[in-house]
Formats: structure tokens, C-alpha cells, sequence
């Protein structure tokens, strides 16, 4: 996620505060936030503040297994296995003077997070093949958007190792606890992908307000995810709330209908309006987005006395 630390919330003002308190330090961290919060922006603002000269070494728990994670972790001597036909220095050689950022933690093997553990008490590890223990130091920051107890109480997670890595606890609130930053994030990426494909776009007031109010369950990530096709599908000078996804239209919808005090059946029609206009007055497709049948929706126009 190619952003900034952004926000102007309070509680992300609290959090950025508390993150700068403990950056210095070498006591691992615990990021703990639903996926798209920006853990990893979390992860690297720390470790830029920390004063740290070494690498900030980024690693998806998830993306490996586990025989290719004990590689990429420990490294490994020539000929240790087949396919070894030179050294390879792992993470903790890399890493160490810097930041490790293991994403995902919970999918760590058992093995490794008692390796793991062995390392983070002695500052020493062997690659995989090695006679010969290789010195480290490494601040370890942690991330995950699971309930790490409740895995150790169903034996999915080492207890011991749970507690040498909690060290500082953050959480990281979601978008919908923190709408202040949604414009502000929201106005970054439009300025980003303005940038690339050489556009100059804006965001409309009732735009903004549709993403503003939006829940945003993919957080941050989501977020960026829909800029770059609004970008490139706009071609006036405005993102206007017909261009936005249809379930952000409904938060633009229901801040007008809470400014004007609009009845149930206001709202509705307004919405199935919309939809209307989104699919180029095409009845079918309109029910279909809907959820309703054709039938329901040409009762529902008639009502409204829109043909």
C-alpha cells in the first residue's frame, strides 16, 4: 500500500503519538488491525522512526510454506538440500541492525515460532545446513487481523511465543471508526493516479459524502482499490456520485436523505432512481440490482408515477 502514515482523527492522532513513545526502543510490537488498515504503514513508520540504520524487511507469513519460510527466515549452506548450490543469507542475516515485519504472524509453523523464540532470547540462529551459529539483531514487529488467544486456545498458536512477540500492543481502528480520515486518504489517492495517467480530476461535495459514509469493510486498501478505475473511467472534470461503486452511492443517498429529513419512501425512490440512471433507464438490469423482479420494479415506477 503506497501511502503515508495519513490521518487527522484523534484516535489516529493517540495512536501515531503512542507509536512515536515506544519507536525507539527495542521491544518488539504488536499491530493488531482488520485487513486494509495499514499495519505495514504502521510497521514502516515505526521503524523510520526508531533510528534504526539496518533494512525494514517486510514478510507474508502466508505467502510461504513452510519448508520455503524456513529458507527465506534462517537462510541456508551450500549443499544443505537439493537445489542449494550456494549460500543464502535469510531474513535474520539481512535484517539484522533493522526492522522484521512478519504480516500474518498467525501462519506461522509451530517449528519455526520455537526457533523463533530460541532466536529472539539468544541473538543467535543456524542457517538450514549450518554448523556454525550466526550472531543477529533485529526489532521485530508483529501483525495480524486474527484473535491470536483464541488460537492458542484451540492449540493453533504457541502460548510462550504469543508473549515474546506481544511486547507493545497497537490496534489499528478501522476506516469506519475513523471517517475524518476518509476524505483526506480518499483525496491522496486521487492525486496519485491523477499523476500516473496524467488527469486533473476533483471529487464532487456529494461524492465525498458517499465515500465518507461508506463502511469501507476492505479499510484503506479497499479504498485505493476503486480510485484507479474512477480515474480512468471519468472524463469530466469531476467524480461525480454516479461514478462511484453502487454500494458507496447509498452512504451519498442516506446523508441526503438525513440533511432533508427524507421519509422512508422518499429514500427509496431516490434510490431506485439512481439506479435507473446507472443503467441507462434499463428496467431489467435495474431490478436486478435491486434484487427485485422486473414485475415489482414497473409496480414500483407506476406508484411513482415514473414510466
Amino acid at each position: 500500500m503506497s501511502h503515508l502514515l495519513l490521518f487527522q482523527s484523534q484516535t489516529m492522532q493517540q495512536l501515531a503519538q503512542h507509536a512515536e513513545s515506544i519507536a525507539a526502543s527495542n521491544a518488539a510490537v504488536f499491530l493488531h488491525g482488520e485487513t486494509g488498515t495499514g499495519k505495514n504503514v504502521m510497521a514502516e513508520h515505526i521503524h523510520r522512526r526508531s533510528g534504526r540504520n539496518g533494512l525494514f524487511l517486510h514478510l507474508d507469513c502466508a505467502a510461504l510454506s513452510r519448508g520455503l519460510l524456513e529458507s527465506e527466515l534462517f537462510g541456508h549452506e551450500k549443499g544443505a538440500f537439493t537445489g542449494a548450490i550456494e549460500q543464502k543469507n535469510g531474513y535474520l542475516d539481512l535484517g539484522c541492525g533493522g526492522t522484521l515485519f512478519f504480516d500474518e504472524v498467525e501462519n506461522l509453523d509451530a517449528e519455526i515460532q520455537i526457533k523463533l523464540l530460541s532466536v529472539l532470547d539468544t541473538g543467535q540462529f543456524w542457517r538450514v545446513g549450518g554448523r556454525v551459529p550466526v550472531t543477529t539483531e533485529f526489532r521485530l514487529i508483529s501483525a495480524t487481523n486474527v484473535d491470536i488467544p483464541q488460537l492458542i486456545q484451540s492449540n493453533k498458536f504457541r502460548q510462550d511465543f504469543y508473549y515474546r512477540i506481544k511486547g507493545y500492543a497497537l490496534t489499528i481502528p478501522p476506516l469506519r471508526e475513523r471517517r475524518e480520515d476518509i476524505p483526506l486518504l480518499a483525496e491522496f489517492f486521487l492525486r496519485e493516479f491523477c499523476t500516473r495517467y496524467k488527469k486533473k480530476l476533483s471529487f464532487s461535495p456529494e461524492a465525498l459524502s458517499g465515500l465518507t459514509n461508506y463502511d469501507w469493510p476492505g479499510n484503506i486498501r479497499e479504498l485505493k482499490m476503486i480510485m484507479e478505475p474512477l480515474v480512468v473511467a471519468t472524463t469530466g472534470p469531476r467524480i461525480e456520485v454516479e461514478h462511484l461503486p453502487l454500494e458507496v452511492q447509498q452512504g451519498a443517498i442516506l446523508t441526503t436523505a438525513a440533511n432533508q429529513q427524507w421519509t422512508a419512501e422518499t429514500l427509496l425512490n431516490a434510490y431506485v432512481k439512481r439506479i435507473l440512471k446507472m443503467t441507462g433507464n434499463n428496467k431489467a438490469q435495474a431490478a436486478k440490482l435491486l434484487g427485485w423482479s422486473l414485475n415489482k420494479l414497473k409496480r414500483h415506477l407506476q406508484k411513482m408515477g415514473h414510466e
